[in-house]
């Protein structure tokens, strides 16, 4: 039988941060360009210091070495901070309407359908829209068929093992990320942007 919850919440620019950094660590393309930003630089830094040192220019050459592994050591922090950065800057700019506000989802079991309640709306979304309820260690992400995501944070669900029976039931693909953090070797580049996020 599939059980029944009601949520109340109220998403703060940090839910929709914490979403965003989490699917820009996951994109393999964003990987790609990180090492690419990473490792070009620090290798033409490299071949120019070597060409430096071998014109005679040791001091001019030994500068540009110094640069050359500053950079690569250096280079994860700095885009870690960027990108956190930028994307609060997006989030501020693009979701002010959307913090703040109280939201109530209701998983009906008898219209097999999630209904979310805000303001001066009501949304429904057929159970059969799931698509991966994905965890992390201080939210819940509700992935749907049409690539849009529910967030919600784990401190407005009083029972977190009946929230995930719900899906389970559903047959919904459960993606353990609890250990997931931002941190220095996060996959990073170009920005992924929130395409919908209801909670």
């Amino acid at each position: 039988m599939i059980l029944k919850m009601k949520i109340e919440l109220t998403l703060k620019p940090s839910d929709f941060l914490t979403f965003q950094l989490y699917s820009s660590s996951k994109s393999k393309l964003q990987q790609k360009n990180r090492n690419k930003s990473k490792y070009s630089v620090s290798i033409i830094y490299a071949l120019l210091g070597l060409f430096l040192f071998l014109s005679g220019k040791q001091i001019l050459a030994l500068i540009f070495l110094i640069i050359a592994v500053l950079w690569y050591l250096i280079f994860p922090q700095y885009i870690k901070w960027r990108y956190k950065k930028y994307f609060e800057k997006h989030i501020n700019e693009n979701f002010k309407e959307r913090v703040n506000r109280t939201s109530i989802l209701d998983f009906d079991n008898t219209k097999q359908m999630l209904i979310i309640i805000e303001p001066g709306l009501e949304e429904k979304i057929n159970f059969s829209e799931f698509k991966s309820l994905i965890e992390i260690s201080t939210h819940f992400f509700i992935k749907l068929k049409n690539g849009s995501t529910l967030i919600i944070p784990k401190q407005f669900i009083s029972k977190p093992a009946v929230f995930k029976k719900i899906f389970s039931d559903l047959g919904v693909v459960y993606e353990n990320e609890v250990n997931w953090k931002w941190d220095t070797t996060i996959k990073l580049g170009q920005a992924v942007f929130l395409r919908r996020s209801v909670g």
